[in-house]
């Protein structure tokens, strides 16, 4: 029963997690709030099947995923879940930013799915993916 009011309020069972795609645009940080007071983070992608997968349900939009490098005095990036960015799928272009901390997967006809760098509190606000376990 609780897996159909999950699907029937627009979220997406993958692997171990469900996702889902929040139409609300919002800069990095309350978009990560919000999916914290959700019971999980801002999507973090650990392989190329994920980023496919995340790709699909984000519809046409730019979305923020969870790697960032806030608060990291190595400027390292992380996801906001805490596991480390094994994996990545930069633009061709990017990272291009070192002052910047946030990451968006961005609607591109020509690299689907990739990456780019953005400051968390520029002027851009925009959609996002929650990742949150399964119980």
């Amino acid at each position: 029963m609780a897996v159909l009011a999950l699907q029937q309020n627009g979220f997406h069972l993958y692997g171990q997690h469900w996702y889902r795609l929040y139409e609300m645009d919002l800069h990095w940080v309350p978009a990560e709030n919000y999916c914290r007071s959700m019971g999980g983070h801002l999507v973090s992608i650990v392989d190329r099947a994920e980023n496919d997968f995340v790709h699909q349900i984000r519809k046409k939009n730019n979305i923020w995923i969870g790697l960032n490098k806030l608060n990291d005095t190595r400027q390292v990036y992380k996801w906001s879940d805490g596991q480390p960015a094994d994996y990545i799928n930069w633009d061709s272009t990017q990272p291009n930013e070192p002052k910047v901390d946030c990451v968006y997967m961005a609607y591109s006809q020509e690299q689907p799915g990739t990456w780019f760098d953005y400051g968390c509190w520029e002027h851009r606000q925009q959609y996002f993916v929650c990742k949150l376990p399964t119980p």
